[in-house]
């Protein structure tokens, strides 16, 4: 059991006045006779008795200042401290792995204009074909005429033909059989020659009145003069038929 501070101290007055009594009793006694002797007997008897008393006393005294009490309850928490200092910085970790790519950013703004680039070359390409089937200029007359890309008048004065001869191919042997074959249901139309340089000053025009095939290969065109000049000998020629 638990003793407190002022119990252990009235414990401890008690205890010095018992042992004062009994160190004087004799004393107080000594001269008296013998009835007061023996009352005196008696009081010391009862002194012994009060000194074991005192003596259990006193051990329990002992006991109780020796012994550890029990633990109390836990008191309340303190205060916080004072944050101290920042401690100092640890090694640098390992890089961590890359992450997800971003979404792609907005176009940015066009660019200055560059200078203007260096003028090209001009290169003149070859001249093409005018309107009309391809033909040469062979001379007149029929004879040693081939059926690829000739043409020939009847006469030397284109004023005086009267009948043109053409081969069934053009210069590239394109057969223009349909084509002549369109005329000889026609039975008429308007001829026109030209020169296919573009250097070239030769047209001439002729009205057409008939299309026979007397020999092989060789067209026969009948036909009436309208103008123009007698083209060189091999000149290339670009002949267009106009139905009328």
């Amino acid at each position: 059991m638990g003793v407190t501070l002022l119990q252990f101290n009235t414990l401890s007055a008690q205890v010095g006045r018992l042992a004062r009594e009994q160190t004087n009793f004799p004393k107080s006694v000594t001269g008296l006779n013998t009835t007061v002797y023996q009352v005196a007997n008696v009081l010391e008897q009862e002194l012994e008795t009060l000194q074991s008393t005192v003596n259990a006393l006193q051990a329990q005294v002992q006991a109780l200042v020796t012994a550890n009490g029990p633990t109390g309850p836990t008191g309340p928490t303190g205060i916080t401290g004072f944050t101290g200092p920042i401690g100092a910085s640890g090694p640098i970790g390992s890089a961590g792995a890359d992450g997800a790519i971003g979404p792609t950013g907005p176009t940015g703004a066009d660019g200055f204009t560059g200078p203007p680039g260096a003028t090209g070359v001009s290169v003149t390409g070859a001249q093409g074909d005018k309107s009309g089937v391809r033909y040469y200029f062979t001379g007149t007359g029929t004879t040693g005429m081939s059926d690829v890309g000739e043409l020939r008048f009847d006469s030397d004065t284109p004023a005086a033909v009267q009948n043109i001869y053409m081969s069934q191919y053009d210069v590239y042997t394109n057969n223009q059989t349909p084509l002549f074959n369109a005329f000889i249901t026609l039975s008429s139309g308007v001829l026109t020659i030209e020169g296919n340089m573009n250097s070239s000053s030769v047209l001439l025009k002729f009205d057409i009145t008939g299309v026979t095939y007397p020999l092989s290969g060789i067209y026969e065109i009948a036909v009436t003069y309208l103008f123009g000049a007698l083209p060189n000998l091999n000149d290339q020629l670009a002949v267009d038929f106009i139905p009328v």
